[in-house]
């Protein structure tokens, strides 16, 4: 029954020697805490052979000298309620050097209330998307406690000798304060490798230089984003590294500057209360957006806005007859999408040679992508790409969110590490 007992409350240490009430039972419901809540309550003695003398070393010396008072100690909740144990410990006394100490158990901590199983129930819960206010609500603790305890005994350091994976993906994301922070993951693994403060190049290039140069060597392919500065450190730091930037802003480059060329011809229109053209930019603005094997060519629909019976490529006609410049930057458009989709190289590298300026931000893009060439033709060669990364930034930004944000950076990385790097438990 004691054994019973023992597994039933989450411990493990047999010294425990459970107590049956005066009602034969070995537990019983008490009220606890300011709402005077349900508590389920086990009483138990801990007891041990004689110890060692924790000062002078002795065994012969120490006699057992009775028990502690009662000392109340949290233990993982069941069924929901709030379940305790009231514990006394034997006591020793050593005749040699006149110390008393107490009976001691690895399922219990040193000045704590808390024993271990909860300690390791409370961060197993930190590893799922739950605030701390929740768990401490659920598991009937304050929420100072769970805070010390998902932040007790994680030295925050980088570990330099782990093996670098053959690739890797840059990013940035914004944590507290505003503040926007580096961050890089293996995209094999799909698995974050580490965040750091900030996404000055001076503070990433010392972090990397951490690693051993023969580390470093053993990346094949480093995947970023049109950010200049990564690709001026990146050779230096892995020289064996092809760079590679990633499909999804390049795409989201060219229509940035489609975006901002139909909002300036939608705002150049004098009349805008009756111009087709305008109702069509304003309300059917997806239609610039979508690939053009996917427009409606046959059918004509009602088209909102517009209030009239057309198939979208009409409509896109009609604003096109006017907008010639729209039009030009609306193919440029078209013509990168077939190319990322088709990972055609030779149409990507004739979009580039036949470009015509057309004074508006797709010339800053195409010239973007012939500075990065190298870069941007490898995407269509690999089948690497940055969706892994911006998937980890997805899960950082819910991490903030569900805390309602975090005003101590380190704090808000320790809770990333609990979630997305790896699993913690108290150690013995």
């Amino acid at each position: 029954m004691n054994n019973i007992i023992l597994r039933y409350v989450g411990l493990t240490d047999p010294n425990f020697k459970f107590i049956v009430n005066s009602d034969n039972e070995y537990n019983r419901y008490e009220h606890r805490g300011k709402d005077h809540h349900k508590a389920l309550i086990t009483r138990a003695t801990l007891e041990s052979d004689i110890m060692r003398c924790p000062d002078c070393g002795y065994l012969e010396h120490v006699t057992k000298y009775g028990y502690t008072d009662d000392i109340e100690i949290y233990l993982p909740t069941t069924n929901g309620y709030d379940n305790r144990l009231i514990v006394k410990k034997q006591r020793f006394h050593c005749d040699s050097c006149n110390t008393k100490f107490n009976a001691k158990s690895h399922d219990l901590l040193d000045n704590s209330k808390f024993s271990r199983p909860l300690m390791n129930q409370i961060i197993a819960m930190s590893q799922d998307d739950i605030s701390q206010k929740s768990i401490a609500r659920s598991l009937r603790v304050s929420t100072s406690s769970v805070h010390r305890i998902i932040n007790s005994d994680q030295t925050y350091y980088y570990d330099f000798q782990r093996q670098l994976p053959s690739v890797l993906c840059f990013d940035e994301v914004r944590t507290s304060a505003h503040n926007m922070s580096f961050v890089y993951a293996d995209g094999e693994a799909h698995q974050l490798i580490e965040i750091l403060p900030d996404r000055l190049s001076k503070n990433i290039k010392e972090h990397f230089l951490g690693y051993s140069l023969q580390n470093r060597r053993q990346v094949e392919y480093v995947i970023i984003d049109l950010n200049a500065n990564y690709g001026q450190f990146v050779r230096g730091l892995f020289p064996n590294a092809k760079i590679i930037i990633d499909r999804f802003h390049i795409v989201q480059r060219v229509a940035q500057a489609l975006t901002g060329q139909r909002v300036a011809d939608q705002r150049s229109i004098e009349d805008k209360r009756y111009s087709r053209e305008y109702a069509i930019m304003k309300s059917q603005w997806r239609l610039f957006m979508k690939s053009y094997d996917k427009l409606n060519k046959n059918t004509r629909v009602y088209l909102a806005g517009v209030k009239e019976l057309m198939t979208e490529e009409e409509a896109l006609d009609l604003v096109f007859r006017s907008f010639p410049t729209l039009h030009a930057t609306w193919l440029t458009y078209q013509a990168v999408l077939e190319a990322m989709h088709e990972q055609n190289i030779q149409k990507f590298s004739d979009i580039l040679v036949g470009y015509s300026p057309l004074r508006n931000a797709m010339d800053t893009a195409i010239s973007t992508f012939s500075k990065n060439l190298a870069g941007v033709l490898e995407i269509l060669r690999s089948p690497w790409s940055n969706g892994v990364i911006e998937g980890i930034n997805r899960k950082i930004k819910q991490i903030s969110r569900t805390a309602y944000g975090y005003r101590n950076q380190l704090n808000f990385f320790r809770r990333i590490r609990t979630q997305l790097v790896h699993p913690r438990i108290i150690p013995a």
